[in-house]
């Protein structure tokens, strides 16, 4: 009728930091460039998000793109996944990529697309 106490050896995966890094490549290209990124440090199986916005506020009915971290916690996204109804064809300006794991904020990173 006592009391368990377990002590862990380590903190469970849920409560691990993770160095989480967000990169677009190129951070900076003329209209028509074909952007990539790369994120890294993620939990692994876990569905995340993304949307290409011209500001940071996520509007109802945006675009975005699930798909499942890999098993070494990593996504990418290349020229055809990154390149969608975003104007980075033909507007220039500051594009901000947003990346949810459900309905939390897991990365923001700021490109530019400049004239030609």
């Amino acid at each position: 009728g006592g009391n368990v106490i377990a002590w862990l050896s380590s903190p469970p995966p849920s409560a691990i930091l993770r160095d989480i890094q967000l990169n677009v490549v190129p951070e900076s290209g003329e209209r028509g460039t074909k952007f990539a990124f790369e994120m890294t440090g993620l939990p692994v199986g876990q569905e995340v998000s993304w949307a290409i916005l011209r500001d940071t506020t996520a509007e109802q009915g945006v675009v975005m793109v699930t798909r499942r971290v890999d098993g070494t916690g990593t996504i990418t996204a290349g020229k055809d996944d990154f390149y969608f109804k975003t104007g980075l064809g033909t507007e220039a300006g500051i594009y901000y990529l947003i990346v949810y794991q459900g309905v939390e904020q897991v990365g923001l990173k700021v490109f530019s697309v400049t004239e030609p």
